[in-house]
């Protein structure tokens, strides 16, 4: 079931961002975008949703007897009625559609799409669409990073996700070092002055 309730997403959010800081060498502190845009990957919200999509489109392929088609039935029908059902909480979903970190860019669904299979595939192309403009958004207003705003500029801001080839530097230190100088999670002043700690309460602008 899709839910929206940040505290059931929570948990499997926290480690899919734990591990992409791991994987990438960051730390704890690193804005959470970069590790999508990066490494070309979907955050979990976004990723459900399509998977519920896809699921969606399988059963509304399936015969009208079939009993996957008249629960979903059912659930449409308490969802007209305004009443807690599945549908209903998948509607909610898709309204608050958002990155990490990120406002909320919405996809509507209605009533009448739970049973069109290629306005479901567009919903799920509309919800990649949510996620890519998502991170472009967080890229373009943040002033921690600053490099990758300008490659955005120069690149296609329509495949703003993908596994970049720095990655692939073979030695493990220098990959790191480049990975952290990209997404401003680095020991240099530029970035270390903006925090504060016990000797400094105040940042330097």
């Amino acid at each position: 079931m899709a839910h929206i309730s940040s505290t059931l997403r929570a948990p499997l959010e926290d480690v899919q961002v734990a591990y992409c800081r791991q994987l990438l060498g960051l730390g704890s502190h690193s804005t959470i975008a970069p590790l999508f845009t990066e490494l070309g990957l979907m955050p979990i919200f976004h990723r459900r949703a399509i998977l519920v999509l896809r699921y969606l489109i399988y059963i509304s392929k399936l015969s009208p007897s079939h009993y996957a088609q008249l629960a979903l039935a059912d659930s449409v029908q308490l969802a007209v009625e305004r009443k807690a059902s599945w549908v209903a909480d998948l509607v909610k979903t898709l309204a608050a559609l958002a990155v990490p970190q990120g406002s909320p860019i919405p996809v509507e669904l209605t009533g009448t799409d739970i049973w069109d299979a290629d306005r479901l595939q567009r919903l799920i192309d509309e919800v990649k669409t949510s996620c890519d403009m998502g991170l472009c958004q967080i890229i373009t207003t943040s002033s921690k990073l600053s490099l990758m705003r300008k490659r955005l500029v120069a690149s296609d801001t329509d495949n703003i996700s993908k596994f970049r080839h720095y990655l692939e530097i073979t030695t493990p230190a220098y990959r790191k070092a480049f990975t952290k100088l990209v997404i401003s999670n680095h020991a240099l002043g530029v970035e270390v002055l903006h925090h504060t700690h016990r000797y400094r309460t105040q940042p330097v602008p």
